[in-house]
């Protein structure tokens, strides 16, 4: 009875499992076709999506609740594809790695049906294939119901694009209520349009206004138009609204309209309205304004730039532009950044329109001044906000306005945001993609360029082109969001032709990309209660607290493309389950986390991993090298991190291996492992590590082989290594034609006096074997032991231009570089067995050139300690005498040295005895520096050596630390120069004994004047002893020059545009306060060697103060409230804001101040540095809690450094939270984005030698006592 039961079962059952059986093989087969229609979907989805958004056709709720689903639908497929070419890689990798391919899923399949699957056998992973069948299947009926829920919701997006509104401007203006321009109200008609200054040869001048929206770009514009000067001057003003697109006619018309608005029109052609305005502006000077141009294409602007040429000499064209390409291709001449506003003026603007024309409440003046501050400098906020609070007259309110993002505070089509959304839509959407990335980041983020640019190939943002590198492309992205303005506060590499390195977004501009990204984009702060839901995050910046114990509500994110991980705290293990986040492209991990778990290759598709110095990870799991889509892994954990793990040939994608900060640590102490030659995808390998010969780990040079797509920068370390010569070849280094900079480590032995004759010979053999390459332009070599360099290596050097030899302790000559013909700075350190330098180093016998280094600037000498000939030829060149074959002399060949030379710097050469005639008379030289050199020092002083007159012509003189003067120089003869500009230098202040000398001089009228350095120098006479007759005369003497200096200063009136100013060596004992209040627009103060000045000047109520630096005032006993600006009377309870600009402060050498007190707020100080203040004893916590400070440095100021030292006194909590800290010579804290110096460059300060040999050099550390640090700082 069973046995007819199972058989009536079986004869119901079978053909249904038959049927599933079928239909599984059927998807196990068929599964590439639909991976290949998958592919075709995506790319309809992606354009969907695009167009939906160019045509900013989203308006209803419905639409954007269905545009959401497609969104997360174009996701899930990119994931699913992603999975598959996952998959497809592995498999190839272990077909490289002859394994066997997984077959478990084999096992369920019956024996009978084996013939037909075993062609399946060469596919790979047939679990993967069943799965990815299956999620495709699923996936199609998702996408198969897109078509029929538009039709259902009614969604039409082939409707006319909406347009965003594009506000048309006037040239009506109030120009009495517009505040915080007056550097141009003052005076537009020299620092705007300069119209009194030389004709030039073109009828018009273009001048361009560039900043982001909501700038002031318009407003200023209208200051010029409405000036009565510019009235007068002009015969014609026309104001034309050009907007976007560039609509040449209507353009046209305008510009008619505005000369002769009765003139008729009518639809003519654009040829008939040009001949029209060539008419109309016939021989008269006219002032045109065009407002909010948009164009980047020359042709549309080219028709106007011919026909505007009919007007009179002197006509001026002003152009408002967010774009800086615009500006280029309307033929600017000059281009005015607009900068943003002063805390004060945002301050003024927002009371003028909260409280109209009521007084303002008391109890609302701290919040005014915070939302001030929130306006980040930007009019159009000041303006908005102000408008909001208008109704608003609660704490409580004011409160929730201070603590919310723009973005939800308005209509963002109409309000503040509204620029920023028209620039939004005129870039293409893979840079939108791009610049709503960078909400991941917070704000006042510094941005690196090479960073960005690698998290967005990690995101996919970058779309390919034919020939052309995924980097390049995305470096094409950066440079024109840069140039319409969505980034600021450029950082620039001077060495690469100013490109850009680093940058930071406006706060405003940053609340813009989290509004775009508002759906996918979340940031949770560990301190505060998480009270949002994760589940549609694709990309989470976490900051992580002790006290946090929500990490497991993060893990409902499992669709996560970004997690960003930050955390202070060092005194708890973290622990992160990142097999939860398997959808992962870019990691960034800024915590304490110790070790990565063996699910990490779980994260298949992860494209970028960052590890930042906080982490404490030694070494990788091996698993890890099954990530094999990632494309860049950027360690800068130095002190933990020791060894790759030896499977990294398996990570066949990757593009960029980055270690940061590659000192002598890292040289030492990193493990590069064999086998990763393989990684033949490598652009960028920051730096390689040669093995021991009897490791069994290490990598060997010949692993550089096959690595030719290596660019920027390559530092190979352990050089002396290399016993086999043909490893230096086999490295192929000449093949590597994308590399441009190339630095070659050789260990320094610690007793270089004991010679090692094998180790010499073997590094020449080494060097020698290398092939350098062919467009190298930057080449380090350090430590080389061997005694010579060999000439024909040299010469293959032909396209460099940067060259440094450090400590090559047994080289006995300069090698023959002065053939080299695009060296443009050469810099030599630690040569130690250099006694003599001649004709060999300028390559004069083996030349047939008329110039010997023709190209270079800067020449640098350090330490080298045995030096003490330099010979050479007189004057610039010589003269050599050429026979023909007769024996009869014809014309003499002149050959000409270094004719570019503008720098030369002599450090630590204690032996050598004179410099040759051609350095000295080299005719661009404007920078000499001799330091620490006894016998030049005293050779070349300017009063002791007639040899002071071969460098008395030299503009920058700097001997033993102290600057010279320039022999001749006019002193206050400036009366008959109004035109002056940029930096003027007065020095010998203090011969000065007419007080009207000072005021002849009529500073105030030098209008273009940005910059001035006042040198009064030190009493040329020396004290005399005591009891010595002549003690009185020196004492009236100095009395009379301290009365001097005091009256001088005071007499002379400032520039009205001053933006830096430094003092020095005035020996007066106060500075006037009436005098002080003139400098209203300096940015940037140094008081150096001011020795006699008792107290700090007045300066923390400068509104645009951004530096200032004090060295050397050593008279100032105590730092308080006059130094803040602040009545000592005033209610100590009261907290102001000072300094409400200052980013950078300063105090260097301050031996007898003992106290630093007072109270109030600085908004935005960024750095701070203490140096050389011997018995300072505490810093005022309005310093240590001012709320953007990210960079403290105390320095030689034993009291303090004991009192802050972390670990050592309960005063660590004070300045624990700062991301930057140096005490003593160790950085206790420190975050690499924060390296780059972020202070305005407004004067040519020299100051900061304290530091330039221990820091850059790694030479003992030099005592305070020493020359080279107590001349300048």
């Amino acid at each position: 009875m069973a046995d007819e039961l199972l058989i009536e079962l079986f004869d119901l059952v079978g053909p249904i499992v038959f049927e599933v059986a079928k239909q599984e093989i059927n998807l196990l087969v068929g599964v590439d076709e639909e991976v290949r229609k998958l592919q075709g979907k995506l790319g309809m989805i992606k354009a969907m999506l695009d167009d939906a958004e160019e045509r900013h056709a989203v308006k209803r709720r419905a639409e954007k609740l269905w545009l959401e689903q497609i969104q997360n639908q174009y996701y899930e497929m990119d994931d699913i594809l992603d999975t598959w070419n996952t998959a497809r890689i592995r498999a190839e990798i272990e077909k490289e790695e002859e394994k066997p391919p997984y077959v478990h899923f084999l096992a369920v399949v019956k024996e009978k049906v084996c013939s037909f699957v075993q062609s399946l056998l060469c596919c790979f992973n047939l679990p993967l294939r069943h799965d990815v069948g299956h999620k495709i299947r699923k996936l199609n009926e998702k996408l198969d119901t897109i078509p029929k829920d538009k039709v259902t919701r009614g969604i039409d997006f082939n409707r006319q694009p909406d347009v965003v509104p594009r506000p048309t401007t006037t040239s009506f203006a109030d120009v009495s209520h517009i505040i915080g321009r007056d550097i141009y109200r003052d005076d537009p008609l020299r620092n705007l349009l300069d119209v009194d200054g030389l004709e030039e040869t073109n009828s018009y001048r273009v001048i361009s206004l560039v900043g982001m929206g909501g700038i002031g770009k318009t407003t200023l514009a209208q200051l010029a138009y409405n000036h009565p000067n510019v009235q007068a001057h002009f015969q014609i003003r026309m104001w034309i609204c050009v907007s976007d697109p560039f609509d040449q006619c209507k353009v046209a018309r305008a510009i008619i309209n505005e000369i002769d608005p009765k003139h008729p029109l009518g639809d003519i052609k654009l040829q008939t309205l040009l001949c029209e305005i060539q008419k109309l502006i016939k021989e008269k000077k006219y002032f045109l304004v065009l407002d909010d141009v948009w164009i980047e294409n020359s042709q549309i602007w080219e028709p106007f730039k011919l026909a505007l040429k009919n007007g009179v000499h002197g006509s001026r064209i002003l152009v408002s532009t967010r774009k800086q390409r615009a500006a280029e291709v309307m033929g600017s001449v000059h281009m005015i950044n607009l900068e943003l506003l002063a805390n004060e003026d945002c301050l003024s603007i927002f009371n003028k329109i909260a409280f109209s024309n009521e007084e303002q409440p008391k109890y609302l003046e701290d919040l005014s001044k915070k939302l001030a501050i929130k306006c980040k400098g930007l009019p159009l906020a000041a303006k908005t906000l102000g408008s909001l609070m208008q109704n608003k007259r609660s704490r409580d309110g004011w409160n929730n306005i201070l603590d919310s993002h723009m973005w939800e505070l308005e209509d963002i089509e109409n309000g503040l945001l509204a620029p920023l959304l028209l620039s939004y839509y005129e870039l293409p959407s893979t840079m939108r993609r791009c610049f709503s990335y960078c909400a991941v980041f917070t704000k006042g983020y510094l941005f690196s360029r090479d960073q960005l640019v690698l998290h967005w190939m990690a995101q996919g943002y970058i779309e390919s082109k034919a020939n052309m590198e995924l980097e390049v492309i995305a470096e094409e992205y950066f440079e024109k969001l840069a140039m319409r303005s969505f980034f600021q506060d450029f950082q620039r590499d001077e060495d690469s032709d100013g490109k850009i390195i680093g940058c930071k977004m406006h706060d405003i501009v940053h609340d813009f990309a989290q509004f775009m990204t508002k759906n996918e984009f979340f940031e949770i702060d560990g301190d505060k209660k998480l009270e949002i839901d994760c589940q549609s995050a694709r990309h989470l910046h976490l900051k992580i607290s002790e006290e946090m114990q929500f990490l497991e509500s993060i893990y409902s994110a499992k669709n996560l493309r970004t997690l960003f991980l930050l955390s202070r705290e060092r005194y708890y293990e973290f622990e992160m389950s990142f097999h939860r986040f398997q959808c992962l492209r870019t990691l960034i991990l800024d915590c304490p986390i110790k070790e990565l778990p063996n699910a990490v290759e779980n994260l298949i598709h992860l494209r970028c991993l960052h590890m930042f110095e906080n982490v404490e990870i030694k070494k990788f799991p091996k698993t890890f090298c099954n990530l094999c889509n990632l494309q860049s892994l950027n360690i800068e954990n130095k002190e933990y991190f020791e060894k790759l793990p030896q499977e990294m040939s398996k990570l066949i994608n990757l593009r960029h291996l980055i270690f940061y900060n590659t000192d002598t640590y890292y040289r030492k102490k990193l493990i590069l492992p064999k086998g990763i030659g393989k990684l033949t995808g490598l652009r960028t390998l920051s730096i390689f590590n040669i093995g021991d010969k009897d490791d069994g780990e290490g990598g060997k040079l010949g692993e550089l082989q096959n690595l030719n797509q290596l660019r920027g920068t390559l530092r190979i370390c352990g050089m002396e290594k290399m016993v086999n010569v043909d490893e230096a070849q086999n490295a192929q280094l000449e093949d590597k034609k994308h590399l441009r900079e190339l630095v070659l480590l050789f260990e320094t032995q610690v007793f270089h006096w004991c010679e090692d004759k094998s180790r010499m010979e073997n590094d020449v053999k080494v060097l020698k074997a290398l092939r350098p390459p062919p467009n190298l332009q930057y080449l380090q070599i350090e430590g080389y032991e061997g005694n010579t360099i060999d000439h024909n290596w040299m010469m293959s050097w032909t396209t460099l231009k940067k060259l440094q030899l450090t400590c090559c302790n047994y080289l006995e000559h300069l090698p023959s570089l002065g053939q080299l013909p695009f060296l443009e700075v050469l810099e030599i350190k630690w040569l130690h067995n250099v006694k003599k330098v001649g004709d060999e180093f300028l390559g004069i016998e083996d030349s047939n050139r008329d110039f010997i280094f023709p190209n270079l600037k800067s020449l640098e000498f350090w330490r080298l300690d045995n030096w003490e000939e330099w010979i050479g030829m007189g004057g610039t060149g010589e003269e050599e005498e050429e026979e023909n074959d007769n024996g009869i002399v014809t014309n003499p060949i002149i050959i000409k040295i270094m004719p570019r030379l503008q720098s030369l710097t002599i450090l630590c050469c204690d032996r050598l005895k004179s410099l040759p005639d051609y350095l000295l008379t080299a005719p661009l030289l404007k920078k000499l520096k001799i330091s620490s050199s006894k016998l030049l020092e005293e050779r070349y002083q300017k009063w002791t050596r007639e040899d002071w007159r071969k460098i008395s012509h030299i503009s920058n003189i700097k001997i033993s630390g102290e600057y010279m003067k320039r022999d001749g120089e006019p002193q206050l003869e400036l009366d008959n120069d109004p035109e002056l500009q940029g930096i003027l230098t007065i020095k010998e202040m203090g011969n000065m004994e007419n007080v009207d000398e000072a005021q002849n001089a009529q500073l105030k009228d030098k209008i273009l004047l940005h910059g001035l350095e006042l040198v009064f120098e030190t009493l040329d006479l020396l004290e005399p002893k005591e009891g010595n007759s002549e003690m009185e005369k020196f004492l009236k003497k100095r009395e009379k020059r301290m009365e001097n200096d005091v009256k001088a200063l005071n007499a002379l009136e400032l520039p009205p545009s001053l933006q830096y100013l430094r003092i020095r060596e005035y020996t007066g004992n106060t500075i006037y306060s009436n005098w002080m209040r003139s400098w209203t627009t300096l940015k940037k103060l140094q008081l150096n060697h001011c020795e006699n000045l008792e107290h700090l000047p007045s300066l923390g109520q400068l509104p645009l103060l951004e530096v200032l630096e004090t060295a050397w005032l050593q008279n100032v006993k105590k730092v308080g409230g006059e130094f803040l600006g602040i009545e000592d009377s005033k209610n100590k309870e009261d907290v102001d804001i000072i300094f409400p600009n200052l980013k950078s402060l300063e105090f260097v050498g301050l031996t007898n101040c003992e106290e630093w007190i007072g109270n109030g707020i600085m908004p935005c100080l960024q750095f701070l540095k203490i140096e050389a203040c011997h018995i300072l004893k505490s810093l005022p916590d309005y310093l240590l809690t001012a709320p953007l400070l990210k960079e403290l440095e105390i320095t030689h100021s034993p009291l303090l450094v004991e009192r802050y030292l972390r670990g050592t006194r309960d005063n660590w909590c004070k300045i624990s939270r700062i991301s930057n800290i140096k005490l003593g010579t160790e950085y206790v804290q420190r975050e690499p984005q924060c390296d780059l110096e972020t202070y305005y460059d407004y004067g040519a300060s020299e100051e900061d030698d304290v530091s330039e040999i221990n820091e850059e050099d790694d030479v003992p550390e030099i005592r305070e006592e020493d020359d080279v640090v107590k001349g300048d700082v």
